[in-house]
């Protein structure tokens, strides 16, 4: 359709922007992020965490995490193809990539993010048990080419000798799909093979700090000027579920404060 109108000579550019903005998707994805529990005598990787979470923040930036250090041992691994080059069977035969696809594969960088903020799973696992924070987003998936993944019990059928159209085709497909053992995630993610270290300019519509983390005032202090609204993780036995409040856990009114008052926001 889009293609259709740029053809249309008589079309004016008022009208395809009028277009280009009516197919807009937004949506709004999170991003977990660990902080350390404590603020002394941190490590390399603890203070790595610090600064990521900063960066973030001041920077409305998110990095793009090359394939291979991902955290998905099968990643890229849904299509399996098989090339006619030397070595190709006894890489086969054990169910592994071949050197060759895996450095094609390597070339892509990969930017995950989650539809829900309320997980469990994804606070315990990506956010330090609830010692770090979430980041919200308003993102255009249309216009960011953000996919979101499906989940497979088992893998595609082998691709023999694709063409180089079918090959990258085949990698990309693959970087879209993963086992249902991750569905948890709820993952959506932009895919790049572009030498592109940052997804810049994002819009970061809120943080959500985890009830166990000490570096909530720091968080305050990094958005005081850019008013970006700042909620907390609450775990209650009312309704057995991560719950989004307005208020620090430790600030509540005992006998007044209610999960309706405080903004359960219901994420």
């Amino acid at each position: 359709m889009f293609i259709e109108l740029m053809k249309t000579e008589s079309l004016g550019f008022q009208k395809i922007l009028d277009y280009m903005r009516s197919v807009l998707i937004y949506m709004k994805l999170y991003k977990y992020k660990a902080l350390p529990y404590k603020k002394d005598n941190l490590n390399e990787g603890e203070l790595k965490q610090v600064e990521y979470c900063k960066d973030i923040i001041l920077n409305n930036r998110l990095f793009m995490t090359p394939r291979e250090i991902l955290n998905d041992s099968l990643e890229g691994m849904a299509v399996p193809i098989e090339l006619g080059i030397s070595g190709s069977g006894i890489y086969a035969s054990l169910g592994m990539l071949h050197p060759f696809v895996e450095e094609k594969i390597n070339q892509y960088r990969i930017l995950s993010l989650s539809a829900n903020a309320r997980s469990p799973l994804m606070w315990a696992h990506y956010a330090n048990n609830y010692a770090g924070v979430c980041f919200e987003f308003e993102l255009d998936i249309n216009l960011n080419n953000i996919h979101k993944v499906s989940y497979l019990d088992h893998q595609f059928d082998t691709l023999y000798e694709p063409s180089d159209d079918e090959f990258y085709k085949a990698i990309e497909k693959s970087l879209v799909f993963k086992s249902k053992n991750w569905s948890y995630e709820e993952e959506y993610r932009l895919i790049t093979k572009e030498n592109k270290q940052f997804l810049d300019n994002i819009k970061l519509t809120g943080i959500i700090i985890g009830h166990k983390s000490v570096w909530a005032k720091n968080i305050v202090n990094l958005v005081k000027d850019k008013n970006t609204p700042i909620y907390y993780t609450l775990i209650s036995t009312k309704n057995y579920e991560v719950n989004i409040i307005n208020k620090l856990p430790t600030m509540l009114d005992m006998g007044v404060d209610t999960l309706k008052n405080i903004g359960y926001f219901g994420y």
